[in-house]
């Protein structure tokens, strides 16, 4: 299951120590239609004992390799630039390949129909082990490995959207691609234990967390031994408990299942 209708991408090469990190290289092809998908963040499957297990990764880099990368290639290259000449084609396929580092994020299997996530990875794939990228039927298991029911939406990675090519986006920044991939996640994860979320200012992370205390509250969460949990907010910048006063974005006070159980202690006059 998780190498059918796979399309194969490269070889496994070795394994590299990046820091703290434990990557693996992985030797692929040239291949034209790279542009057409996205690369950099993509999931890849490294075959592990058989074709019901892998190491998972996403690539992390991508660096030139083959002839064509070499001092003579570049000179090449180079004089079919002043010419105004593209690369052929077929020169590509034959001289050049990429190595690509992958940071490992664990391991997957197959276990009665059921794509299983191992977290922590012990085994080595051999050398030369067939790596592949993700069908979209493996691909749409990733997303909810959670087994939760909490919508995040479509499955993104840049401006590529995996909502159905048929789709049309009112900002022309993102593309559609096929098939339609829904990222669910398991709010109940979030009690007792420690989450933090990384991202750059403007991409949302307040949004995303107000969305998700906002399902955690549907029903009151209780910690393993039944304790209800409560949550408390040091909202410095007033972007949790009323609606921005620029875009007009809801608040937690705005979402109805919480009207009456969220207290806000500010000397802020409301909106």
């Amino acid at each position: 299951m998780l190498f059918a209708d796979s399309e194969v991408f490269g070889t496994f090469k070795g394994f590299n120590e990046k820091g703290l990190e434990f990557a693996a290289e992985i030797v692929s092809p040239y291949d034209a239609s790279m542009l057409d998908r996205p690369q950099l963040g993509q999931f890849l499957l490294i075959e592990l004992g058989s074709q019901e297990e892998a190491a998972l990764g996403r690539i992390t880099r991508f660096v030139p390799a083959g002839l064509l990368a070499g001092p003579e290639g570049e000179d090449y290259v180079n004089t079919m630039q002043r010419r105004q000449t593209p690369v052929p084609e077929d020169l590509k396929r034959q001289r050049l390949k990429y190595r690509v580092q992958v940071k490992l994020l664990g391991a997957v299997r197959v276990d009665n129909g059921k794509v299983v996530y191992v977290p922590s990875q012990r085994r080595l794939p051999h050398l030369g082990a067939r790596v592949a990228l993700p069908s979209g039927a493996v691909l749409q298991e990733l997303c909810r490995l959670s087994r939760g029911t909490t919508d995040l939406g479509d499955y993104v990675l840049g401006e590529f959207v995996y909502g159905g090519g048929g789709v049309v986006f009112d900002d022309p920044t993102f593309r559609p691609l096929d098939p339609k991939l829904v990222v669910t996640f398991d709010v109940r994860r979030l009690v007792s234990r420690r989450s933090v979320v990384f991202a750059r200012a403007g991409y949302g992370k307040s949004n995303l967390m107000k969305y998700l205390l906002a399902e955690l509250y549907r029903e009151t969460p209780k910690t393993e031994s039944g304790i209800d949990v409560g949550t408390l907010i040091f909202d410095a910048d007033g972007e949790y408990f009323w609606p921005d006063r620029v875009k007009g974005r809801p608040g937690l006070c705005d979402v109805p299942h919480l009207r009456d159980r969220v207290v806000v202690f500010t000397n802020r006059q409301p909106p």
